[in-house]
């Protein structure tokens, strides 16, 4: 019998930019001789609420630009609810 799984953990204390939720969007080639190569300038995507592990509210948990972007905070923080790995390292 084939079976197709997938496991999935949810990480209840996060690292948190400013009490907030945020994933890396890091650009990478993988050449077809298997040379990985990888951007040095990538960014991280913030939520716009704070973090609560309590809360079912999705704005705080996924960082999805095409949900973030239906929250009336969107922006409010970040432009794009997005920082460069540049502006980062100067916080």
């Amino acid at each position: 019998m084939n079976r197709n799984l997938i496991l999935q953990k949810y990480i209840e204390k996060p690292l948190l930019f400013n009490n907030r939720k945020f994933d890396l969007r890091v650009f990478v080639l993988l050449d077809h001789l298997l040379n990985l190569y990888m951007f040095e300038e990538g960014h991280l995507k913030t939520s716009t609420e704070d973090y609560n592990i309590q809360s079912k509210e999705l704005f705080i948990h996924i960082t999805n630009y095409s949900l973030q972007k239906k929250n009336p905070n969107f922006q409010k923080f970040e432009k794009g609810n997005e920082v460069s790995f540049k502006d980062f390292q100067l916080l």
